[in-house]
């Protein structure tokens, strides 16, 4: 009840961080790009964006999943930020430039 009125936690910082903790490390063999897998195998796919935004708040630990069909959802600690999109249709760009990464920069800008 308390997470649906906007408070509450989810995970304690410490779960957190052993969640995002990377576990392995290669190359995503559907986009063909460097890759690495969390703990709760979520990715640190945003490294990769070409979007300076994204880029650095992978870099201070954000993760999440990239979805092939245009999907995304990211946790960025360092700016308290939870983001989901869900697309109406499939994309099939590379993960990190798929345009839901272009909504998500408008948020990190935002919550910045």
């Amino acid at each position: 009840d308390e997470l649906s009125r906007g408070g509450g936690r989810l995970l304690s910082p410490d779960a957190f961080a052993r969640a995002a903790t990377t576990a392995s490390e290669g190359i995503d063999q559907t986009f063909d790009v460097p890759a690495n897998f969390t703990n709760a195998g979520w990715s640190h796919v945003g490294r990769y964006s070409s979007l300076d935004v994204v880029r650095a708040a992978a870099e201070e630990g954000m993760c999440g999943w990239w979805g092939l069909g245009g999907s995304l959802m990211q946790f960025c600690p360092s700016s308290r930020l939870a983001f989901a999109f869900q697309t109406t249709h499939v994309s099939l760009g590379v993960a990190p430039e798929i345009p839901a990464a272009h909504v998500l920069a408008a948020a990190l800008r935002c919550a910045a």
